[in-house]
């Protein structure tokens, strides 16, 4: 089963998102992303901090990501590339087929949102979010524009400073805007979804943009 990653670039000091040169490189990076995986990637530029840039993408698998992908030449000389433009932030996966199951990302935005469980809440989070999806769901014009899954392994994430990753589960949720996301938090239908928390240690949500690079890539 393919897995999809989630990754968060941030752009380096004097690196501005309209440079061409970043915007070159990160063509360049998808096209190599896509070639070496079969699977489309995209770029999505946080609303919130327009400095950071989310990498959506999918990978045969995280072994193939991890121990073929990121160890080649190609994606070395990307790195190479990139370096004085972008830090990666953190990265990692998600049982999330996107084959089966899309992400929703045909709307104006997507919105982001990590949840880490508390210690032995998984099943009672998974089980009241399956029973109180469905008003989300319903608010956004269908299940189809609510996907989520669970973070695979630790992946790289510097913050976590040697300690254990706490279970996680990453929900993308399709809007028209920030404001569209919030007047659902006004809904009735929020007090039931807004159960899931108490199953959780925190809640991060982020929303972002379709972050357009160019055609071509540097020579």
């Amino acid at each position: 089963m393919a897995v999809t990653e989630l990754a968060r670039l941030r752009l380096l000091a004097g690196t501005e998102p309209s440079s061409p040169e970043l915007l070159a490189g990160l063509a360049q990076a998808k096209e190599v992303m896509q070639q070496s995986s079969g699977f489309d990637f995209w770029f999505y530029q946080c609303v919130e901090t327009p400095h950071v840039i989310f990498i959506l993408g999918s990978w045969p698998s995280v072994q193939f990501h991890m121990q073929e992908f990121i160890p080649s030449q190609p994606n070395q000389d990307l790195l190479a590339l990139l370096k004085d433009q972008i830090t990666v932030e953190w990265m990692f996966h998600l049982d999330i087929d996107q084959s089966s199951t899309p992400l929703p990302l045909n709307r104006g935005m997507v919105a982001v949102d990590r949840h880490v469980i508390s210690d032995g809440q998984k099943e009672a989070f998974q089980s009241t979010f399956e029973k109180s999806k469905h008003g989300l769901g319903s608010f956004i014009d269908g299940p189809n524009h609510v996907v989520g899954g669970w973070r695979i392994e630790e992946g790289y994430d510097p913050s976590l400073e040697g300690d254990e990753a706490k279970a996680e589960f990453v929900l993308f949720t399709a809007w028209d805007s920030v404001e569209h996301h919030l007047e659902f938090q006004r809904q009735e239908g929020f007090q039931n979804y807004s159960q899931i928390r108490k199953h959780t240690d925190a809640v991060d949500i982020t929303h972002a943009k379709l972050f357009n690079v160019q055609a071509e890539v540097l020579k």
